[in-house]
């Protein structure tokens, strides 16, 4: 099922890893060298700027090639059936690039496939298709996900199927329901199948995954997040969500202050990095809904003393992983082991440097004034 092989994506995890472990200092020069000499990889691998470009450069290819021929070609009704047809040839365009090209997250083949679910999906949209739109979503990009490992398939396979049930039910509570049973069937099948990948590169990808699924569940049982008055949370006049059944309503609010414990339980568990993250998350999404659970209004304060409460807790638990023998409590550490986190700390910050928001300074008033000048001969006297 997997288009690449097994070896060089194994490889090509090594080679990540070596350049990481180079970055800490863990490894010399000399080492480094001689591992990365036993990692060969055939794949072709590019990410960070080149990718981005490649990616909408190809895009913008595809969209203009399929306006061209289809202005040309003129097809006769809505044109459903040529949006399919795109969709064939550029999701065998994407095959191609990668079996002959090996291209690994290159931009192009991401770009292609992008395309190949987007278009199938606006040909079954207009040829009317008994298979609803989402459904069809939902199915490409999980098989993207499995084929090719992309990681931002499997949140796009979830939001499309976040929408398929409306397309059946009315009822809001069992819409809520049917999306909450579909994200436990994934899980039930998702961790039968990481026990068999134990070890290898899935498991981070299948982590990850894990981690998303459990987001998804939370997301789809807090009605003050998914709901249209999100955009409200921080104004006092938010109100309960009237829209759904009081037994409803308010279970939903219980299970959004258990739901995140079981989450850091499993994480902290299992030592899945991925879901330890979701699980402190949802907690503090729990206390930033919790007053428009209960109606009470927001004070202008709320932010500040929430910010206050999480600074403590990670000087809190800093303190009591540090406590332990070599800094080390019970298999976690404080200490930083990689050198992923510190380029993301500099990404986020220039990106916050970037949209900040800086008011120019207020331009001062100058007392100098321009004096009286006499023109000798005209007898004119005037203050310029």
């Amino acid at each position: 099922m997997r288009a690449y092989e097994e070896a060089d994506e194994e490889a090509l995890r090594a080679r990540e890893l070596l350049q990481d472990w180079l970055g800490e200092g863990f490894l010399t020069e000399a080492q480094a060298r001689q591992l990365e000499s036993e990692t060969v990889c055939e794949l072709r691998h590019t990410k960070g700027f080149l990718r981005v470009v490649l990616f909408f450069f190809t895009l913008v290819i595809v969209v203009a090639v399929v306006g061209l021929l289809f202005a040309l070609l003129r097809p006769a009704g809505n044109g459903g059936g040529v949006f399919l047809f795109f969709g064939l040839v550029t999701y065998g365009a994407a095959e191609y690039a990668v079996s002959e090209y090996k291209l690994y997250r290159y931009g192009i083949e991401e770009a292609l496939l992008f395309c190949a679910v987007g278009l199938f999906c606006a040909g079954i949209q207009l040829t009317g298709l008994v298979i609803p739109p989402a459904l069809a979503g939902t199915g490409l990009y999980l098989w993207i996900w499995l084929r090719f490992g992309i990681p931002y398939a499997f949140p796009a396979a979830l939001l499309f199927y976040a929408f398929l049930p409306g397309h059946w039910i009315t009822v809001r509570e069992s819409e809520r329901i049917v999306i909450v049973l579909g994200f436990v069937v994934g899980l039930f099948l998702l961790r039968s199948r990481r026990e068999t990948v134990a070890g290898s590169f899935l498991e981070r990808e299948y982590s990850f995954a894990e981690a998303l699924l459990w987001l998804g569940m939370y997301l789809a049982l807090n009605l003050q997040l998914t709901s249209m008055r999100v955009v409200g949370l921080w104004s006092g006049q938010l109100l309960p969500v009237t829209d759904f059944k009081k037994s409803f309503y308010w279970a939903t609010w219980g299970i959004t202050w258990l739901l995140p414990w079981l989450i850091l339980w499993q994480g902290i568990r299992a030592r899945n990095r991925f879901l330890t993250g979701v699980g402190a998350l949802t907690a503090v999404l729990t206390l930033l809904t919790n007053k428009a659970y209960l109606g009470w209004a927001r004070q202008t304060w709320d932010p500040m003393l929430l910010g206050a409460v999480l600074i403590l807790v990670a000087l809190w638990l800093r303190r009591k992983l540090e406590s332990g023998a070599d800094g080390v409590r019970s298999g976690f550490t404080a200490r930083r082991l990689s050198g992923r986190e510190s380029k993301l700390l500099e990404a986020a910050s220039v990106a916050f440097g970037m949209t900040a928001v800086h008011s120019p300074p207020p331009a001062q008033a100058s007392d100098f004034q321009f004096g009286g000048g006499d023109s000798g001969g005209g007898g004119a006297s005037a203050d310029y």
